[in-house]
């Protein structure tokens, strides 16, 4: 009996101490569990924190990229694509200065026709001025017919090179001067001279009226303009010998030649002051002696348009 009491104690007393390690275990394991289950919790928590910013900056990101993937192939779609260039500027003028300039040309390209003709019905007071034949006075007409053939040839290329302007300057000088001389004269080999002059300085400004609407307009548009002129050139013919022949009846056959001066020097008055250099001259194309009147001729054309 006192055997199986003592069993009885040790078997109780190992319960005891089984059960006093059991205690001073489970609030470690139980608090393990909770710092477990607060990381489980944490990590969720993260992860339930970090799925919304996450799906929040996603957009933003993705839209970014797409952005980026876009902006080369738009780029090589604007490379692959004819870009339409807009025609070169022909000219620098408005409209207006071209059709001032442009009438200015018809009117200077009158001179010469008219000249020719409304020479005519002062032939016979002339010839009888200078006691003359009438066959001799025809002369003085072939004289201005052949420099009206062969003066555009020289003041044409002329005018290529060192400009409109200058040569027009240069052409009616000649011409005022002429009709000048031909109103004061008082033979017959001075007549024929300053006949030659006079159709020199005159039949110059047909040439160079073409060219100047070359230089004006383009090629849809150069046919109107190419009328006007050839148009003033026609009806010259018909208008000269009806005034000629009135000045020559009434004022005599000096006055035709004033009337001419008068004209003339109201075109240049005109002509100088307000017309441009409108040619196209290149540089390398020209003389360096020329330099001057290319320098005037830019400053012209600042200062007039």
């Amino acid at each position: 009996m006192p055997a199986m009491d003592a069993e009885k104690k040790e078997s109780e007393n190992a319960n005891a101490a089984e059960s006093l390690e059991s205690r001073d275990v489970g609030p470690d394991s139980e608090m393990s569990g909770q710092d477990a289950a607060g990381d489980e919790i944490g990590s969720d928590g993260a992860a339930a924190d970090t799925r919304p910013n996450a799906g929040a900056d996603s957009p933003k990101e993705e839209g970014d990229e797409r952005e980026r993937e876009r902006e080369p192939q738009q780029q090589n779609r604007q490379d692959g694509q004819p870009q339409q260039e807009q025609p070169p500027l022909y000219s620098v003028f408005s409209n207006r200065v071209k059709v001032f300039v442009i009438l200015m040309t018809v009117f200077s390209t009158i001179f010469s026709p008219f000249s020719s003709f409304i020479y005519l019905p002062a032939i016979t007071p002339i010839a009888a001025s200078y006691h003359r034949p009438i066959s001799d006075l025809n002369l003085t007409v072939t004289v201005y017919q052949i420099m009206q053939a062969l003066a555009p040839l020289f003041f044409g290329d002329l005018s290529d090179k060192i400009g409109r302007r200058p040569v027009y300057a240069l052409t009616f000088a000649i011409y005022l001067g002429a009709n000048v001389g031909l109103a004061l004269q008082d033979s017959f080999a001075a007549l024929m001279v300053l006949r030659a002059l006079q159709s020199t300085g005159s039949s110059a400004t047909v040439a160079i009226g073409s060219a100047v609407v070359a230089d004006l307009t383009t090629s849809a548009e150069r046919g109107g303009y190419i009328t006007a002129v050839q148009a003033s050139i026609q009806f010259a013919p018909a208008l000269a010998p009806v005034l000629g022949g009135i000045l020559t009846q009434y004022l005599g056959w000096r006055s035709v030649f004033w009337f001419l001066v008068i004209t003339a020097g109201v075109f240049v008055l005109i002509y100088l002051p307000f017309v441009p250099e409108v040619s196209i001259c290149r540089v390398y194309d020209i003389a360096p002696a020329t330099s001057f009147l290319l320098v005037y001729r830019s400053y012209l054309v600042l200062v007039h348009h």
